[in-house]
């Protein structure tokens, strides 16, 4: 799909490195889901749950094609077809009592404010479970912000992108 921008196989590969490859029993939010492939990989390592925030209808509707070829059982993924930011405003609600283990963080490059104001948004989320994981995905030429209260445990870069993974 035009727009679209998968993450990298080297850079995903990098991610559930530093992750640790099992993620059994994880509860997983999908931000700004685009092609779904990271939170499609992190259900194939073993979580439990994913939740994919994606806006567009179009992507949305490959979102769950692709879904439904993986095999992906309905009650381990759920879609929500919204604007990721106002979406993060009424996240305690919509998630319904779930802690969320990690949460991939990858909006369009071209609009950086996205970037900033989900991680504002992250930052008081009450449903993040504790040692939660913020994988977060960017241009390279933007400055990786520093979250308040939160570990920046690594990060790194590959041609256009950025990417950097907080406790």
């Amino acid at each position: 799909m035009p727009g679209l921008r998968p993450t990298p196989d080297r850079v995903r590969e990098t991610l559930f490195n530093w992750l640790g490859q099992d993620l059994t029993g994880w509860q997983v939010l999908d931000l700004f889901a685009g092609s779904g492939v990271l939170g499609f990989e992190a259900l194939s390592r073993g979580a439990a749950w994913l939740g994919s925030v994606e806006q567009a209808a179009k992507t949305a509707g490959q979102l769950r094609a692709s879904a439904q070829s993986l095999g992906v059982s309905p009650d381990a993924w759920q879609l929500w077809q919204r604007d990721a930011l106002v979406w993060l405003d009424q996240a305690a609600t919509a998630l319904a009592g779930r802690k969320i283990q990690l949460v991939l963080l990858d909006p369009p490059f071209a609009q950086p404010a996205l970037f900033d104001g989900a991680l504002a948004r992250l930052q008081a989320a009450e449903w993040l479970a504790d040692a939660a994981w913020v994988y977060g995905e960017c241009a390279a030429q933007m400055s990786l912000p520093s979250l308040l209260g939160w570990t920046l445990h690594r990060s790194g870069r590959v041609g256009e992108s950025q990417f950097a993974l907080w406790r």
